[in-house]
Parts: C-alpha cells; sequence; structure tokens
C-alpha cells in the first residue's frame, strides 16, 4: 500500500463503531484518549478517527496504517477490519487499544496511552495476545 506521497504502508488496521451512545464527559474520555493515542503514534504511521453523530449516536471509523520502518521485520500487506456495534465507553477503548496494541506487537518502543479505566496498558488487555 502506498499513499500519494510515496510512503509504503506494511499494515493497515480499521475499527468501526456503530450507535454508541455516550454521556457528556464520556465523549471527552473518548476524545482525549484518541488526542493522546494519535499524539503517541505520529511516528509510526497514519492514524485517523472520523466521528458521525446521529441523534444521541456515535458512530466512527478508526483507521491506522503503519509505514515501514527500516528496523522492522519484513510483514506481508495486511488489512483488517472489525466492526463494533452499541458498546460502551470502556469496551470500545478496550477494543480500540487492543487493535492497536496488536499492531505494534513487535515494536516494544512504542508508547501507548493509559486507558483510563483500568490504568493498565493495552498489551495485556486480552489473554493471548
Amino acid at each position: 500500500m502506498i499513499d500519494a506521497n510515496g510512503t509504503v504502508f506494511i499494515f493497515e488496521r480499521r475499527l468501526r463503531f456503530f450507535n454508541f451512545r455516550p454521556k457528556r464527559e464520556e465523549r471527552a474520555l473518548l476524545f482525549q484518549f484518541v488526542r493522546e493515542l494519535k499524539g503517541s503514534l505520529d511516528r509510526y504511521g497514519e492514524f485517523s478517527v472520523n466521528f458521525f453523530q446521529d441523534g444521541d449516536n456515535l458512530h466512527g471509523e478508526l483507521l491506522l496504517q503503519l509505514s515501514k520502518q527500516e528496523d522492522s521485520s519484513e510483514r506481508v500487506a495486511t488489512n483488517r477490519s472489525i466492526q463494533v456495534l452499541g458498546t460502551t465507553l470502556p469496551q470500545l477503548l478496550l477494543e480500540i487499544h487492543y487493535e492497536v496494541a496488536k499492531s505494534f506487537r513487535d515494536k516494544k518502543r512504542a508508547v501507548l496511552p493509559v486507558l483510563p479505566s483500568s490504568g493498565k496498558r493495552a498489551v495485556s488487555l486480552r489473554p493471548g495476545s
């Protein structure tokens, strides 16, 4: 995968969520978490999140594209998409964190923000990850 600037992406991961009904404070936490995550990942590739409001429902799509690093091992380009329906804030943050952490399994230097609800880092959130 190559973008318009000629950057070679070796990995792409997409997370879509629908029908998330956040309270005002949950919305602020979600946006803060996304900003911190973007700041942590900027040097590794492209990270974007788009949100769509539909009444009380919030829908969104997270896109993570890792660019090829000089010291990274060669990996086959992959494209993975998952969907989360009708979730709560802790579940949504957990899914985002988990999907991003899986992308960095072999990049120990990647610094991910701490989940607001648990204080744990993403790499230990699910068994077998």
